[in-house]
């Protein structure tokens, strides 16, 4: 009995422990931000605060549009600033890469992360309620009375929109949503989406002044899912491909696919559960049957950071699959495995329709033949006219076996169109085209 009374002191003593020291402090740092007055407008000047948690060093798939919207912030006439989550204790090669390529004259300011337990009774939020506190407190800090500006939240994760929402209030300053991808209506099962994080993201839009999608599709499905928001208000700023990236690599002789007997086939980036591999390597053992010397030639190159769940997918299919996979590299080096390709691997699955996977547009520039792995959506309609992809469809394994032996052989692509495209899908073009609609904003 006694051990037991112990027991039960402890956990109330820890349990007052843990409300005095972080659940009281969380929730007035909570309502201080939520319950505050909105301010009135200011006058707007050509400041841009990007509010971000994933900022090079890191290095996911969600860095390159928010550094490039800072790194060409001042041809546009725009003076930039970055308020994101932390760097990592050990940055890789790609990571320094990354960062080196951030403009020295760009203040970045980092908060800390949060690990400890959610505290209650506060919402939980895609990407923590903290860390979207930290965030804001520390941007607030970098704004004085009477300076003016715009704020770009870019997300996922979503904590970012919420400081954003706070920022503008507390300020009067505009507010730019930027979704690189979508929240409550997103596809790949890593956002929070729930009716908590459904009514945030409701908020979030409705004070916005702008927000920015990245395709047709989302935005048009963004408009029927929530009524309340404003297409007048709904842009599109594409995601791009870096040209100067290309250029060290001018003179780098491409991959040929009918030059060798081994047909490296590559798919570089991050790959997630998302992308439904497994079912494009299920497709390539029934294509190995169909077509057996594809067994001898067929190496499938897997470049970049891969999930555990994938990592352990990937191992059930070699053998008899020949499949090498190269970990995360520097971008030049990820680039030259894409030149250095006989071809290169897209997977389009359904749940991604809406979405314009960021490689697609560095595939295009590489000038590699393109496989697409699925049908329809925003990757068939970019692929079709630009002449340089064959589509496929899952659990087709007999046009999969044609394409690999025959089929991305004779493709070629319509210089003229693909310059054409790629010229207006760099991202300076993207950032300049941001900055466009800032300025226009910013005039009202």
């Amino acid at each position: 009995m006694r051990l037991t009374a112990r027991k039960l002191l402890w956990g109330a003593a820890t349990r007052l422990r843990l409300l005095a020291r972080r659940q009281l402090p969380a929730w007035r740092r909570f309502r201080a931000a939520d319950a505050a007055r909105p301010a009135p407008a200011v006058t707007t000047g050509r400041r841009l605060l990007l509010l971000t948690w994933e900022f090079p060093p890191q290095v996911t798939g969600g860095v390159y549009r928010p550094l490039s919207f800072v790194r060409h912030a001042a041809a546009s006439g725009w003076q930039a600033e970055v308020v994101c989550g932390p760097a990592p204790d050990l940055p890789s090669e790609a990571g320094h890469h990354l960062a080196g390529l951030l403009p020295a004259d760009v203040p970045v300011t980092r908060v800390g992360a949060d690990t400890g337990p959610h505290p209650w009774p506060l919402p939980k939020l895609d990407g923590g309620i903290l860390h979207a506190l930290s965030l804001f407190e520390a941007a607030a800090t970098r704004i004085r009375p009477g300076q003016g500006g715009v704020i770009l939240a870019s997300g996922p994760p979503f904590a970012s929109f919420v400081a954003g929402y706070w920022l503008a209030r507390h300020t009067g300053w505009k507010l730019v949503l930027d979704y690189r991808d979508e929240w409550t209506e997103n596809p790949h099962g890593v956002v929070r989406c729930d009716r908590t994080n459904r009514k945030w993201e409701t908020r979030c839009q409705a004070r916005a002044d702008v927000v920015l999608f990245t395709t047709r599709a989302q935005l048009e499905h963004q408009v029927a899912t929530f009524p309340e928001l404003e297409r007048s208000k709904c842009e599109i700023v594409y995601n791009g491909w870096e040209s100067s990236d290309f250029e060290s690599m001018a003179d780098l002789p491409a991959g040929a696919l009918t030059s060798r007997d081994l047909m490296a086939l590559t798919f570089v980036g991050n790959l997630g559960p998302w992308w439904e591999i497994e079912t494009f390597l299920a497709d390539a053992v029934e294509a190995l049957k169909i077509q057996p010397e594809l067994t001898r030639r067929l190496q499938i190159r897997f470049v970049g950071r891969i999930n555990p769940a994938v990592a352990a997918a990937i191992k059930r299919f070699s053998p008899p699959l020949s499949i090498v996979t190269t970990g995360e590299l520097p971008k030049p080096a990820a680039l030259r495995e894409m030149l250095e390709a006989d071809a290169l691997l897209l997977p389009n699955p359904p749940r991604l329709a809406r979405y314009i996977a960021g490689k697609t547009y560095e595939y295009v520039a590489a000038g590699r033949p393109i496989l697409v792995h699925g049908t329809g959506g925003e990757i068939q309609r970019i692929v079709d006219p630009l002449g340089m992809a064959v589509v496929v469809a899952q659990r087709a394994p007999g046009l999969l076996a044609e394409a690999l032996t025959r089929t991305l052989a004779s493709v070629g692509r319509d210089d003229d169109k693909s310059r054409h495209w790629l010229t207006e899908r760099t991202r300076e073009s993207s950032a300049r085209h941001l900055y466009a609609l800032l300025d226009r904003m910013t005039m009202v």
